[in-house]
């Protein structure tokens, strides 16, 4: 019997070393493989999960009547509301560069483009109704509005049901789906 424990012992003890070995060559994190590392999600995470739930990733997507486009599902008035976001950044930032006097708007860059501003179409790009769903949330999500850091809850909850959401119970099984899905996140 002490034999066998003993080739016990050692089978385990030689699988620990040859998981140590290879994880510490980076063979166990290697993505084209399958194997990945788990980790905490990130901001772009959360944008990846409300994506996912919103449209399954389809930049073609059309919900709530009509009203609805893109892979990030967004209204208009959320593209209105959007550009108005900009502006205001746009004054504060001239404000400090041009002692008060507004020239021109602080772009965002998309593929190497400036966008000073998303039209209605841009919700079908999914870069740019992206960049408009981190500008919208960046803007509401602040602990100055929520009276503590944001979450990724609030953030969700935010973009589901608007400046307010966060606070709606409405948007709460929302948050439920985006939170499943960032449970699979990997890297």
């Amino acid at each position: 019997m002490r034999k066998f424990e003993m080739f016990i012992i050692g089978l385990f003890l030689g699988w620990a070393a040859t998981i140590i070995f290879l994880n510490g060559l980076g063979f166990l994190e290697r993505e084209d493989l399958g194997f990945t590392k788990q980790h905490e999600p990130t901001f772009d995470d959360l944008l990846d999960a409300i994506c996912q739930v919103e449209s399954g990733g389809r930049a073609d997507a059309v919900g709530d009547g009509g009203a609805a486009v893109g892979a990030y599902q967004i209204h208009q008035i959320y593209v209105d509301d959007v550009n108005r976001i900009m502006r205001i950044w746009s004054d504060k930032y001239q404000s400090y560069i041009d002692n008060g006097r507004l020239t021109k708007a602080v772009p965002v860059q998309i593929d190497n483009e400036d966008v000073y501003q998303f039209s209605y179409e841009d919700r079908r790009n999914e870069q740019k109704s992206r960049a408009m769903t981190s500008i919208y949330l960046n803007h509401y999500g602040t602990a100055e509005r929520l009276g503590y850091e944001p979450t990724f809850e609030d953030y969700a909850r935010i973009h589901n049901g608007g400046l307010y959401g966060w606070k709606k119970q409405s948007t709460e099984k929302y948050w439920l789906k985006v939170k499943e899905r960032l449970k699979c996140v990997k890297r």
